[in-house]
């Protein structure tokens, strides 16, 4: 009976330590998150050549926008819009080489 109690008490400190560390994780994890997330200006604003001609043919494609509004958006000319068009659709520009370096 007497190892019982403190098998359940270790049991209890174990659960304990583990409840507190899932809970410091949790804490991190958010923090780490929102810095690293920022806000809307990281997609809006983006600081990489890459990023840019990413969001731009995102824009194009899955909001639709005008390359007029793309171009200012992103500080491109339409011809350049039309041309990263033309080349995505083409294949001829890889995205994925820049997320994996």
């Amino acid at each position: 009976m007497i190892y019982a109690i403190r098998d359940i008490e270790r049991l209890r400190l174990i659960l304990r330590k583990i409840c507190f560390n899932i809970f410091c994780i949790d804490i991190i994890n958010d923090i780490l998150y929102k810095n690293g997330m920022r806000d809307d200006k990281y997609f809006l604003y983006p600081l990489h050549d890459w990023q840019r001609r990413y969001e731009t043919l995102r824009a194009s494609f899955v909001e639709r926008l005008p390359a007029k509004i793309i171009a200012e958006r992103f500080g491109y000319s339409q011809s350049y819009i039309h041309l990263l068009r033309h080349q995505f659709i083409h294949g001829k520009i890889d995205l994925s080489v820049a997320f994996f370096r």
